[in-house]
């Protein structure tokens, strides 16, 4: 005869294994009907902050208006030139950072185009050869605090630079950066652009001395769907990016070093002067009206087809750096909402102009206050008559 305790123990154990039963059903039938967990997207850049010899005016000319330089920028025992040591941000091919990659000389002192589509995630390997601390801070995208790229006190006491981030990259380091892509960072719905630009910059210990030595560049944004395999734009012929700047060489990071090479020459450079240019002497010539990195209409050169679309993406960072930047012979559109042929920027702030190059020839832009465009802020552009379009 079976006791009451093991029929009790005999019902436990069917019900048990029926309520194991059904779950297991549960869960495959789940598993069958959940979608599955999609990764964005990711996109991997190399970039290395280095230091280069770089020349604002490399004609020696003001082809601006067909002269010699300004006596402000020749070199001379208490002025440096044009020359200057500065810090670049450039792409390489993959993470032996043996083989740069290509950028147009029209870009200037510019750092590489860091390109993303809405939904995807931007992994930046990034390595510092320069002789201080440096980073990358990005605009408008999406990233956690290790990936902030800024040193600063995020509360009383704390350490200025968050350990095991990349809010400061030593000298012979590097830091993987991570910024995803929301919509967020995208252009708005309803808005015609298919992309849309932000800056960024070093904002490691000292942005200013590293801004100034040259750490700047533009992230562009493309809607989903309307972008080419590398992220560029499909509607879009052409794309140029344009920095009006008055680099600040007194404020840069490689002061004491551009004093030491450049005024120097007999190697009689007394400490009282060294401590002088260092204080302010030299601080007239050290300020450069530029439009990326170049005075006086020195850019190797801007040119485009009849008949393009043509998007133009302009921004800056800086002190002094209020600029309406101008364009002769050609109107546009305004991030997609005003017909201007004028577009004001600011520090931090981007701005696009789509155009569409109908007026072949030869014709100056520049930033319409007049001390920063009789001090160099100048360029040109050309608009050819091509036999071919180059849309894609």
């Amino acid at each position: 005869m079976i006791s009451p305790s093991l029929k009790t123990l005999g019902m436990l154990m069917v019900v048990g294994a029926l309520i194991a039963l059904s779950l297991a059903i549960l869960f495959t039938e789940g598993r069958k009907h959940r979608k599955p967990c999609k990764m964005p997207k990711i996109r991997r850049y190399y970039i290395q902050a280095e230091t280069i010899e770089w020349d604002y005016a490399p004609t020696g000319m003001d082809n601006f208006m067909g002269m010699e330089l300004p006596a402000i920028h020749h070199k001379k025992p208490n002025q440096i030139g044009t020359k200057y040591l500065k810090a670049k941000y450039v792409e390489y091919t993959d993470e032996t950072f043996t083989t740069k990659k290509h950028q147009p000389a029209d870009m200037g002192i510019l750092g590489p185009v860091i390109r993303g589509v809405v939904g995807e995630q931007l992994r930046i390997l990034f390595r510092n050869k320069l002789p201080f601390p440096a980073s990358i801070h990005p605009h408008g995208v999406l990233y956690d605090k290790a990936s902030e790229g800024a040193g600063y006190v995020e509360k009383p006491g704390g350490p200025f630079v968050s350990p095991n981030s990349g809010d400061a990259v030593m000298p012979g380091e590097e830091f993987e950066y991570v910024f995803n892509v929301p919509e967020r960072a995208g252009p708005l719905t309803g808005n015609p652009l298919s992309s849309i630009a932000w800056m960024y910059h070093s904002h490691a210990m000292d942005e200013p001395k590293e801004t100034q030595a040259g750490l700047i560049g533009f992230i562009v944004i493309t809607r989903k769907g309307k972008a080419k395999k590398n992220g560029a734009p499909k509607d879009v012929d052409r794309e140029f990016f344009v920095m009006p700047k008055i680099f600040d060489e007194q404020t840069s990071g490689f002061l004491e070093q551009n004093i030491l090479k450049y005024l120097n020459d007999t190697g009689k450079l007394t400490d009282a002067q060294f401590q002088s240019f260092k204080n302010g002497a030299i601080r007239a010539s050290n300020q450069k009206d530029s439009i990326n990195g170049y005075i006086f209409i020195n850019n190797p050169g801007i040119r485009m087809c009849e008949g393009e679309r043509v998007r133009w993406y302009a921004g800056t960072i800086g002190a002094f750096d209020l600029h309406p930047v101008h364009w002769h012979g050609i109107v546009g559109s305004e991030d997609g909402v005003r017909r201007v042929d004028t577009v004001f920027v600011a520090p931090g702030i981007a701005r696009v102009l789509d155009t569409e190059a109908d007026n072949p020839g030869s014709w100056l832009f520049h930033c319409h206050i007049d001390g920063h465009m009789m001090d160099g802020m100048v360029d040109i552009f050309h608009i050819d008559k091509c036999k071919k379009k180059s849309r894609e």
